[in-house]
C-alpha cells in the first residue's frame, strides 16, 4: 500500500487541501485482490477507492469525467501506423 501511495504522489494524482468549512470527509478503503501472473506465480494487487455512494450530486462535486477511447480512433490510428510505416507500442501504467 505505501508503494501504491508513493507512486500516487510522485505522479500528482491528489494533493492534500483543507476541508471546505461545512463539508465532510469522503471515506475510502484498500480493495486487495489476489491474482496469478503469466509466470505461474502470484501477486497481491491493491486500489484506494473513494465511497462515492456518499457524495452529494452539487455539493460534494459538481461534474464527473471518464476519459475512454472509441474503437474508430484505434482503427485510423492503427491504419496510419500501416501507411507511415510507424512502429505501434503500449504500456501498461502502474
Amino acid at each position: 500500500m505505501q508503494v501504491e501511495l508513493g507512486i500516487m504522489k510522485e505522479m500528482n494524482i491528489y494533493c492534500v487541501v483543507p476541508l471546505p468549512e461545512g463539508h465532510k470527509v469522503i471515506r475510502n478503503r484498500w480493495v486487495l485482490e489476489f491474482k496469478q501472473d503469466n509466470k505461474g506465480g502470484s501477486v497481491y494487487k491493491v486500489c484506494l477507492v473513494a465511497q462515492g455512494f456518499s457524495q452529494i450530486p452539487g455539493v460534494d462535486f459538481g461534474a464527473t469525467f471518464a476519459p475512454i477511447l472509441k474503437t474508430s480512433s484505434i482503427h485510423l490510428i492503427s491504419a496510419l501506423a500501416c501507411k507511415n510505416n510507424w512502429k505501434l507500442d503500449n504500456f501498461d501504467a502502474k
